[in-house]
């Protein structure tokens, strides 16, 4: 069980890190099948902040689960959320690879934040894990889905 909580939290960090981190190719846009949209200018900043905040709302989200009925009725909202992530990890991955300085700048902006928040995930994914097994198995089942 205790290997159970390692994998899900592993999974659920790396996710994060690959969303906040990646240093995907920018690929050339193709004019024909592009559509007028409203311009919105993302930064590797901005997307940083998108980030903590999801991030704190899965925390908010994991930290109302106490029974396995409360880890089936927040499965719409976690599954919203792993959206949210996979919308992340694209917006940096077309925002190209990102330098050492915005690394560093985000770090200080925001490290502190996603450390406070991944260690609240962690801590109550870990108490859900001693108080409740099967409740932590369906959330541990969710978030395998939704981040795959």
């Amino acid at each position: 069980m205790k290997n159970q909580l390692k994998i899900t939290t592993a999974t659920i960090f790396s996710i994060l890190s690959i969303a906040l981190y990646s240093c995907g190719d920018k690929k050339a846009a193709d004019p024909a099948t592009q559509t007028e949209q409203p311009a919105v200018t993302k930064t590797h900043e901005s997307v940083a902040k998108e980030a903590v905040l999801v991030m704190s709302e899965m925390s908010s989200t994991l930290a109302q689960i106490t029974n396995l009925e409360s880890a089936k009725s927040a499965a719409p909202t976690l599954t919203k959320i792993g959206f949210k992530f996979k919308m992340i990890k694209t917006d940096m991955q077309k925002l190209g690879e990102i330098s050492k300085e915005q690394t560093a700048k985000i770090e200080a902006k925001y490290g502190e934040q996603m450390t406070e928040v991944k260690t609240k995930i962690a801590n109550t994914m870990e108490d859900l894990q001693s108080t409740n097994p099967d409740a932590f198995e369906a959330v541990g089942k969710i978030m395998k889905t939704v981040m795959d």
